[in-house]
């Protein structure tokens, strides 16, 4: 009798490959604990899946998170999953250093001068605001001074230009919901 020959795997191989796999069979495939699957394969994103038991992962991704073949967890794939984590979803360890690290990032930002306290940036606005206001209150008289015009076209630009200047107004206020709080500002409610 000849001895018995070991099953073809090739086709189920084939399919983890191709399809993917989730931690319950990399569990059973690694024989390490469910648990431990889990946290190793939450420093990789499922190819679909949303829940965790209906997660499917790359198989090569998967095996890689899981140390297979002496190498680590692939480090890029931590940080990528780090990226994209709420401060809130840190490790406690992390939080400090999240902090820390963005701290350093606005004060780096702000030597550049591509960051700006909402104070000063709001100071820069009522600035511009008020440029824009005095040059519209002169519209009527600066075109006046150019042609003649009838009381019917002096009463459309002073239309126009308050209704400019009411929607500038109306937009610098929902953009800045803290206006209020400056303490030097006109009674239109902007410096």
């Amino acid at each position: 009798m000849p001895p018995p020959q070991a099953p073809d795997h090739g086709p189920a191989i084939s399919a983890i490959i191709s399809q993917g796999i989730t931690a319950r069979d990399l569990a059973s495939l690694t024989g390490k604990p469910l648990h431990m699957v889990e946290a190793a394969l939450g420093t990789i994103a499922p190819v679909r899946g949303q829940q965790s038991r209906t997660r499917v992962y790359d198989c090569w991704q998967a095996l890689a998170a899981l140390g297979a073949g002496g190498e680590g967890p692939d480090e890029q794939a931590i940080e990528e999953a780090l990226k994209k984590m709420k401060p809130t979803q840190l490790p406690a360890a992390l939080t400090l250093e999240f902090w820390k690290g963005q701290s350093a990032r606005a004060a780096y930002l702000t030597e550049r001068g591509d960051l700006w306290r909402t104070s000063k940036v709001q100071q820069l606005v009522a600035g511009i605001y008020k440029a824009v206001r005095q040059s519209m209150s002169l519209l009527e008289d600066n075109v006046d001074q150019q042609t003649a015009l009838t009381p019917r076209q002096r009463e459309i630009i002073r239309s126009v230009a308050d209704a400019t200047l009411g929607e500038a107004k109306e937009l610098i206020g929902e953009q800045f919901k803290t206006w209020e709080s400056i303490d030097d500002h006109d009674d239109d409610g902007v410096q």
